[in-house]
């Protein structure tokens, strides 16, 4: 099982992708890009560093 990240045009016009489960669900969504290039890119960013992300509490202060 493996999720996926799907590229799209949002409502704006602007580029951009979403990270979704196996089941569909979504996880991560990004902001618009003003290229199908920067997406790329973002996703492989992305990839990079969430095998490696620290999770960080925000509720507590």
């Amino acid at each position: 099982m493996t999720g996926r990240y799907e590229q799209f045009t949002d409502d704006s016009g602007q580029h951009a992708f979403r990270l979704t489960s196996p089941d569909g669900k979504l996880l991560a969504s990004s902001n618009g890009f003003s290229s199908a290039a920067e997406v790329l890119e973002g996703i492989e960013i992305m990839r990079s560093l969430v095998s490696t992300a620290t999770i960080v509490d925000m509720t507590r202060t």
